[in-house]
């Protein structure tokens, strides 16, 4: 890559580039030195500011990096967008300094990414100059007291009296053209942070849906992205939830569930039912058949030791939000599943439609400032239609707004009354980037009757090889598909 910054004043520093000036970043988990960068604009005030904060950055303990980077771009970023510093020069120094705390460098960058977005939403700008009154004659108007300092504004330069020059920095400013004091970004500087991003991380699809035409269209769970799925009851969202666990664990993610309704134990017995491959609803009433228990200690035996299951049990957002900030803090957590939304409530005191707006806003920002995916399970109205739609989620309106991927839920009777034949679906409602979430509609997702748990759907394309995926493609093993191992749709 050419070295040359261009005519936008850019560079991009790659890895390659530190190499060859003998410097090297830091690894995750190890600190360097945060040493500022040459400023390329902005006022004095916000240029101390940002040093400031980097500083802050730089020398966060360890649990609270994550959070003093993302409080430390929300307000840098708005500076940038008053007009008061360069974005080139507020991604470049927030890197830095997060580099510097030995953050992960995708960490820092989606973490930076996230405070950016809210702080840009809430432009600020230097405090304004304090102006010298005009002159009553009076002797305290006239004649300073030299015990006295004169005013000083907040660039630390001496007040100036109406009709004085500007400072240099000011006047300077003033004279450049309205789109470099806006802060305008020219394509080049847009193009820089892509290649900054791609020199930075290592590619990595996203956790799976556990249906393949659904991976292919948003690229699963992926870091930054929250998906909203909202079914009915009886659908099967918290087995869903399990599913996407089991599955994403087997890919090698690493993810944490919060419980807001259930208990543990029934929880527990979901995850046995699919891993043993047992009679659910024997489980339901704790029983088992003889020859499952050796599949049932098989379970038991190779489950991972690694926490993940957290119950709130009437814990306000506040506090999960804060739980999944401090989780984030100290290990990288690939996805996080709420289930459900409706059922945390909020400290504060809010109308319904309002609590859940607040709820929703303080799951989004707290798995997005971990650098996560967040899969947050949403209740439906009552609806007279068998299928949903993206209107149908309960106190819907800000719900999907927050959210940059919807999936819907529905089940029907395919078959006879005598005969019943239930069949579950799933359609992508809205879909941020990729497929346009009207081709990808009425998608059937694998359920097994005797487990009562969804099962990976089609064919795996991009987001891993066929083979990873056989153990859970295959029908169970010693399974009989008879009317007495479960009835479907009982099984809460």
């Amino acid at each position: 890559m050419d070295s040359n910054p261009g005519a936008s004043g850019v560079a991009v520093v790659t890895d390659n580039w530190l190499g060859a000036l003998g410097q090297k970043r830091p690894d995750n988990g190890q600190r360097g030195e945060y040493r500022p960068g040459p400023a390329s604009g902005g006022t004095a005030y916000a240029q101390r500011a940002l040093e400031s904060e980097c500083r802050n950055v730089a020398e966060a303990a360890e649990g609270t990096r994550n959070d003093t980077l993302n409080r430390a771009a929300f307000a840098v970023f708005q500076l940038v967008a008053g007009g008061e510093l360069s974005e080139a020069d507020a991604w470049a120094e927030l890197r830095e300094a997060g580099r510097a705390s030995g953050l992960s460098e995708h960490e820092v960058d989606a973490t930076i990414a996230s405070g950016a977005s809210a702080g840009k939403e809430r432009p600020r700008q230097a405090p304004p100059r304090p102006e010298r009154r005009p002159s009553t004659g009076r002797r305290e108007d006239s004649t300073p007291d030299p015990n006295v300092p004169e005013a000083m504004d907040d660039s630390g330069t001496s007040g100036e009296t109406p009709g004085e020059p500007e400072s240099g920095t000011q006047c300077a400013e003033q004279r450049k053209p309205a789109l470099q004091r806006y802060r305008f970004l020219s394509m080049a500087e847009l193009l820089a942070q892509v290649v900054a991003l791609l020199d930075s991380q290592r590619p990595r699809a996203g956790v799976s849906t556990g249906n393949a035409e659904v991976d292919e269209a948003m690229g699963g769970f992926r870091p930054g992205n929250i998906t909203v799925f909202g079914a009915r009851r009886g659908f099967g969202k918290t087995t869903y939830g399990n599913f996407i666990k089991v599955l994403g664990e087997q890919q090698g993610y690493r993810i944490i569930v919060i419980a807001g309704e259930d208990p543990a134990i029934m929880y527990g017995k979901r995850f046995m039912a699919a891993l043993a491959t047992v009679n659910a609803l024997l489980l339901r009433d704790n029983r088992c058949k003889k020859d499952d228990w050796p599949r049932i200690v098989a379970a038991q035996a190779g489950a991972s030791r690694k926490p993940f299951f957290w119950r709130t049990d009437g814990a306000p957002v506040e506090l999960v939000a804060r739980v999944i900030r401090d989780v984030g803090a100290e290990e990288q957590i690939d996805l996080v599943i709420v289930d459900y939304l409706q059922c945390i409530r909020a400290r504060q005191q809010f109308d319904r439609r309002n609590e859940v707006t607040f709820v929703m806003g303080q799951l989004c920002d707290a798995i997005r400032a971990i650098n996560s995916a967040g899969l947050i399970f949403s209740q439906l109205r009552r609806a007279d239609v068998i299928e949903p739609d993206i209107e149908h989620l309960k106190e819907s309106g800000d719900i999907e707004d927050k959210a940059d991927h919807v999936l819907l839920g529905w089940k029907v009777n395919e078959g006879r009354e005598d005969a019943p034949d239930i069949r579950r679906y799933i359609k992508l409602a809205k879909n941020k980037d990729g497929t346009e979430a009207e081709e990808l509609r009425k998608q059937d997702q694998a359920w097994d009757r005797k487990t009562a748990s969804f099962r990976f759907t089609g064919r795996p394309t991009s987001m891993k090889e066929p083979d990873e995926f056989s153990d859970l493609d295959a029908p169970p093993p010693n399974y009989q598909d008879t009317d007495n191992d479960a009835i479907d749709g009982r099984y809460p």
